[in-house]
């Protein structure tokens, strides 16, 4: 009897040594959802995906298992498919952000239920890493467009300092000069130079305030977001049958980058409007709240053709994470609706 017994804990860890070479990490589920999960923080976040999958292929035993994106695309991959394939979706917020996708071992027809037990809850910890990737490229992406976009805006502002305002203040000069060596000789011919330099320097400060425009609009410290926006929104419906109105909160002295930002958002959104709705009115609301700057923008139209994202949208939603914010711009029910939030410094 004790000679039986003492083949017991020999037989277990044989046993146990056997699951672990033929079954893998299904035979023990637990342990190996919580080694998965440890190499999710442990793994450099750009091969994050790619670790992941050889670790589920080589616990589980699978020839093949691959992470895909929601539209088929592959992300990483191990081994090489071989029917039959089960696919889990990698879910974020409800929303599927992808597919986990394993083949079947070596002689097995396809999974139990508790093989697909085990892949759904890998896959639930998938989830959140798939999507975090996808937020990472999306925010290189854009940083590499606002890069792009402040080093075009230096270029042009070096244009039009250079090519416009440089020539005009220098043939101001000139005619300056002209008219005070005949100023003695020839008093008339003196005044219609001081007269052309007069006209030029108006016509340089009409240049000076379109740049000058370009960098911040002068409406927002002569009349605030919201008059701005009224007043910007009666010169884009000149002629339009669309009417916008604006509407705003008690709003706090807003940082003006938050300011310009989302000045440039609703003027983008009502321009939008104008030109691709039929819609008969617009409605602009601002509110702010101790934390972000809530912008909505909504019009009762539809559009000519399928709604498709443009540069403008694009913008829009550049801006807003710029400044840490985010913008959502689409269709709904009774039009188009654009909301933007920007957030706002801690007051001390």
């Amino acid at each position: 009897m004790a000679v039986a017994l003492s083949f017991v804990p020999l037989r277990d860890r044989t046993q146990h040594l056997v699951d672990r070479l033929f079954y893998g990490g299904r035979q023990d589920p637990y342990r190996t959802l919580r080694d998965l999960g440890q190499r999710l923080h442990t793994v450099p976040g750009g091969d994050v995906l790619g670790s992941f999958g050889h670790a589920v292929a080589s616990a589980l035993r699978l020839p093949y298992v691959a992470v895909e994106r929601a539209d088929g695309t592959p992300v990483a991959s191990c081994g090489k498919p071989v029917e039959p394939l089960e696919r889990r979706p990698l879910l974020y917020e409800g929303q599927i952000e992808g597919y986990l996708v394993a083949s079947a071992r070596r002689g097995e027809e396809g999974f139990d239920d508790r093989d697909r037990g085990l892949l759904s809850d890998i896959a639930g910890q998938l989830g959140l890493a798939l999507h975090t990737r996808a937020l990472t490229a999306e925010l290189l992406l854009s940083q590499q467009r606002l890069v792009a976009a402040r080093e075009e805006e230096r270029r042009r502002l070096r244009r039009e300092l250079h090519d416009g305002l440089g020539p005009v203040l220098t043939a101001i000069g000139l005619t300056l000069d002209a008219a005070r060596a005949r100023l003695k000789t020839d008093p008339p011919a003196a005044d219609n130079h001081i007269a052309e330099a007069r006209e030029a320097a108006a016509q340089a400060l009409t240049d000076l305030r379109k740049v000058v425009h370009g960098l911040r609009p002068p409406s927002l410290d002569d009349l605030g977001l919201a008059g701005a926006l009224r007043s910007q929104a009666d010169r884009l419906t000149a002629g339009s049958p669309l009417q916008v109105t604006v509407e705003a909160g008690e709003l706090p002295d807003l940082p003006a980058a938050v300011e310009v930002a989302a000045y440039r958002t609703a003027v983008e959104a009502i321009t939008n409007a104008v030109r691709h709705s039929d819609g008969r009115h617009c409605r602009v609301r601002l509110d702010a709240s101790a934390r972000e700057l809530v912008l909505r923008v909504g019009d009762d139209g539809t559009s000519a053709g399928p709604w498709l994202p443009g540069v403008g949208v694009t913008a829009m939603r550049e801006r807003a994470a710029e400044l840490g914010g985010r913008c959502q711009a689409g269709p709904t029910p009774d039009g188009g609706a654009v909301t933007a939030r920007f957030p706002l410094p801690e007051t001390p």
